[in-house]
């Protein structure tokens, strides 16, 4: 997706870890998103060659957790190529390219099914010191009273009366479905988690075929959709 009101170009993390042939260096940074919130790009690729039509370009990638698309090239692609002529109903852009004009076209989508909008905006990433947060005195003696609710687990839940099982119908085949897709806020929490439990041994990866775990358009393992059962 091509984005002026992106500020850098970012390359989603899922697209990134199937690349071959390309360092990444660490260069933490703050992103704001759509509704003012901040998502972590800790990383970078730098001087990527990429392809539009048959058109060859370089450009610098920030690593971000896109979710409705593989690649957002920003205003850093679009400002090196100006002035630029655009025509937005018919999708093309004719840019200065090795001392000629040549005609980008993109996809011409009518009627689409579903619109996406996403901005993306580099800040600073030097730490700064949060600030406090005022607790009303009611609600720090709730918290006090009741802090055992809020210790992270460190082992499961004791075994109840009716404990849950789904029991599979006899001869069942296994239905691929894609996966769900997730905020980018949502999708590290997510994954913080997952992560957290499986080094804690709380839970390990399982291998039902009763998993949604490959997305449709690439054939790839999706991080989230893999399924994981918890340990008894």
């Amino acid at each position: 997706m091509i984005d002026s009101g992106s500020s850098a170009s970012f390359l989603s993390t899922s697209v990134a870890q199937w690349l071959s042939a390309v360092s990444l260096l660490p260069a933490p940074t703050q992103v704001q998103v759509t509704g003012g919130g901040i998502i972590q790009s800790p990383e970078i690729l730098n001087d990527i060659q990429w392809t539009f039509d048959q058109y060859s370009f370089r450009s610098n990638f920030r690593l971000l957790p896109l979710t409705a698309y593989d690649v957002i090239i920003g205003m850093d692609w679009l400002e090196a190529h100006s002035p630029m002529h655009v025509h937005w109903l018919q999708k093309w852009l004719a840019i200065p390219y090795q001392g000629q004009l040549v005609l980008l076209q993109g996809l011409d989508s009518i009627s689409p099914s579903h619109l996406y909008i996403q901005l993306c905006a580099v800040q600073d990433a030097t730490p700064q010191e949060q600030q406090a947060v005022d607790v009303p005195p009611e609600i720090q003696l709730l918290l006090q009273k009741f802090s055992s609710m809020f210790e992270e687990p460190t082992e499961l839940p004791p075994s109840q009366a009716c404990n849950h099982r789904i029991p599979p119908i006899p001869s069942a085949q296994p239905i691929f479905t894609r996966p769900y897709r997730y905020p980018p806020g949502l999708k590290d929490e997510i994954e913080r988690q997952v992560g957290d439990m499986l080094a804690e041994g709380l839970i390990q990866p399982s291998h039902s075929p009763f998993l949604p775990r490959y997305c449709s358009s690439r054939k790839r393992m999706d991080p989230i959709g893999s399924a994981l059962i918890f340990v008894s």
